[in-house]
């Protein structure tokens, strides 16, 4: 069993005692086998249960070498689940927010420290999206052999559990939320963490760049000094079968749905300490304890300035924005 299934069920069981338990909702229907092992994929949600709710949905473990993804949504997990007994500010949130977790999509992978699941493929590169610009040799998805990072899967299967199971409870939100924001936590490119947004399928503009700018304003005008470098992900590299792109590639126009994916920086922790190199796990992750509890610490203004902007994009105040001026605003930040 993982360390991170036992923090999960172990909120679970105090919120059976818990007088705020109305507010929570811990949820493992679907399950992977592997081997000898029966591996839950959770869902837990807390806030409003109106489905037209505003929504933030926390993801981590889409790599399971990316074990610092996990175990940060965990973090927050714990956090919101610690503020939702005591702190009135939270639970008046909650009145009009809901966030859900999915905290492990691939267990299989967390658990034998390999960025694939148990049938060998690469989760993020598993939709049916095919790129129209250029993509990295291996690295942007291919369907050779599951020997090799990065594997599609083969083009005549479904998706694999897994993702559909992401898919599946995103599109949920999707159908019925108003506003509704993802974040999706991984590791293991570059010094700097980034907030990407899509597309990863073409370096044509993001068609909602007028959310990603007014987002983007709104924070730096809060936090001027933070710590993120915020790009569409075609700008590093485009892959085939992002799942994200699989969620929004016929619905852009009409969707008020933003999916960021946070890129924590892990050549970071190898500069400052060169011997992880020769640890597969601390090519993702940070290995010093200090380092892990400073990642969990600095990543929350963000996600709660998040849980903030979403209840604002339900005002009168928004939907006066001069959505236009945003987007050509977005096309001379990130695509001149």
């Amino acid at each position: 069993m993982l360390d991170e299934f036992r923090s999960i069920e172990s909120l679970q069981r105090r919120n059976l005692e818990s007088p705020q338990k109305h507010l929570w909702s811990f949820e493992a229907s679907t399950f992977v086998d592997y081997k000898n092992d029966h591996f839950p994929l959770w869902k837990i949600t807390c806030g409003n249960k109106k489905p037209d709710a505003s929504t933030l949905v926390l993801v981590g473990g889409v790599h399971g070498l990316e074990r610092i993804g996990s175990q940060l949504c965990i973090a927050l997990l714990e956090k919101y689940f610690e503020l939702s007994q005591w702190d009135p500010i939270l639970q008046k949130q909650l009145e009009q927010l809901r966030i859900v977790f999915l905290p492990i999509i691939n267990p299989v992978g967390v658990f034998e420290h390999t960025r694939s699941n148990g049938n060998g493929v690469d989760l993020m590169r598993n939709s049916p999206v095919v790129a129209v610009d250029k993509v990295p040799y291996l690295i942007g998805g291919h369907r050779k052999t599951k020997r090799l990072p990065w594997f599609q899967g083969l083009q005549s299967e479904v998706m694999q559990k897994e993702s559909q199971f992401l898919v599946d409870a995103v599109m949920a939100e999707m159908k019925t939320s108003k506003s509704l924001i993802s974040l999706d936590i991984h590791s293991g490119f570059g010094l700097k963490d980034q907030i990407w947004f899509p597309w990863a399928f073409t370096k044509k503009p993001f068609p909602r760049l007028d959310m990603m700018q007014i987002m983007t304003d709104f924070f730096e005008k809060i936090y001027p000094d933070h710590i993120y470098k915020i790009e569409p992900q075609s700008k590093v590299y485009c892959t085939h079968g992002d799942l994200w792109d699989h969620l929004l590639h016929d619905k852009i126009q009409s969707s008020s749905f933003l999916p960021l994916t946070l890129e924590l920086g892990s050549w970071l922790w190898v500069k400052k300490n060169p011997m992880q190199i020769f640890n597969m796990q601390g090519l993702y992750n940070p290995i010093k304890q200090h380092r892990m509890k400073r990642i969990f610490r600095r990543h929350q203004l963000f996600v709660d300035f998040l849980t903030r902007f979403l209840i604002f994009m339900r005002t009168d105040e928004y939907k006066k924005t001069d959505f236009e001026a945003y987007y050509k605003k977005g096309l001379q930040t990130w695509y001149k």
